[in-house]
């Protein structure tokens, strides 16, 4: 278990308006406004009353049980699914998460990075646990914990061939079970009050309820692939394959790769700097959208119908369970290491460099099998 500091106990019953921060804290030097005080000072009653429950009773149990629950909420969870998926071929799927991925990154990130809050241990009101020296709010983790069981549904749905998503009283069960669990375990390092889990929990219902519409739909005027119509026939001269690369339309895919540059380059830029993280989750996102572009869009292509690959091959192989081992590993080690100004950049061309390639090769040999 972590070690605290004796010193530490005497903290919770802290009843300073605004403590100095007794840790070190990464905030960003610009664009970024602390949350009101008056706010902050309302929701404190409340806060303090539930993190000294939270921190009241420490053993090994809640220990274990809280670590358990960290990296199932963690945003590099979710983005490593679509790649998953468009690498097994299950492409209706894929552009659905990639999506509900990309607003979740979103409208979990625009607060972290434009709202400050200390983390509560910073500033004594929780004892540390753990470390994390970001925004406090709002609560990523919580919101996944929402987003994730919803993400599972989406899973289901299309195991069972339902048209429709349906919302169980189960899968409400699930996420209330998973809201709960991980907010003790955020509020329990000392890394987010209860107030910061409530606007996770409030963001993950809003990118659930707004993803609702992707289910079945045809997205950024791609065919859909739920009806196939966005493959191409084996037999058809237009389709994709080794023998007809000419069939690619390289112009998407010059400008799907230009603009995910451009993006990137210029929120990792100073002194905006949007995310820590911005090298391999924008890389993730970004080298599937081009892919999905480039050859499963039809709607994207100068013709009418369109040049895409051919469904993919429903013989078993062991391929794509060793390409996820191997490529997911090196996609979160380079974001991890190679994170920071231009080597942002760098590590963001790599990841997506191989996803991108990875992406494309397999799928064109899986298409021949």
């Amino acid at each position: 278990m972590a070690n605290i500091d004796e010193e530490q106990t005497s903290l919770l019953d802290s009843n300073q308006e605004k403590p100095t921060p007794k840790f070190p804290y990464k905030r960003p030097a610009k664009f970024c406004y602390e949350i009101p005080k008056s706010i902050t000072n309302f929701f404190r009653p409340f806060d303090m009353k539930i993190i000294q429950l939270c921190q009241k009773h420490m053993n090994k149990f809640t220990h274990i049980f809280s670590l358990i629950m960290t990296p199932i909420t963690t945003i590099e969870v979710g983005l490593t699914l679509p790649f998953i998926l468009y690498i097994f071929g299950i492409d209706e799927l894929a552009l659905e998460f990639l999506n509900v991925m990309f607003i979740f990154s979103f409208l979990t990130q625009i607060p972290k990075r434009f709202l400050w809050r200390f983390r509560p241990y910073i500033v004594g009101d929780a004892l540390r646990i753990r470390k994390d020296s970001s925004s406090s709010f709002p609560s990523r983790a919580v919101a996944g914990a929402v987003v994730y069981p919803y993400l599972a549904n989406y899973l289901y749905a299309y195991f069972h061939n339902n048209e429709k998503l349906k919302i169980s009283w189960l899968l409400i069960l699930i996420i209330i079970l998973f809201v709960i669990w991980t907010s003790y375990s955020r509020i329990y390092f000392g890394v987010h009050y209860p107030t910061d889990c409530i606007a996770g929990l409030i963001i993950g219902i809003i990118v659930c309820v707004s993803s609702a519409n992707f289910y079945h739909m045809n997205s950024f005027g791609c065919q859909s692939c739920w009806s196939e119509k966005c493959y191409t026939n084996k037999e058809d001269s237009r389709v994709i394959n080794w023998n007809n690369f000419d069939n690619v339309h390289w112009i998407v895919f010059v400008i799907t790769t230009a603009v995910s540059f451009v993006i990137t380059l210029f929120l990792n830029m100073k002194p905006i700097e949007f995310w820590a993280k911005i090298q391999h989750a924008f890389a993730q996102m970004f080298s599937a959208y081009v892919f999905h572009f480039t050859l499963l869009c039809t709607s994207s292509h100068l013709d009418e119908d369109g040049k895409t690959l051919s469904p993919p091959s429903n013989k078993p192989t062991w391929v794509p369970y060793f390409l996820c081992v191997f490529i997911i590993p090196i996609q979160l080690i380079l974001g991890m290491k190679l994170k920071g100004g231009i080597k942002s950049i760098a590590s963001f061309t790599i990841i997506f460099t191989i996803n991108f390639l990875v992406l494309f090769f397999w799928r064109i040999i899986a298409a021949k099998r």
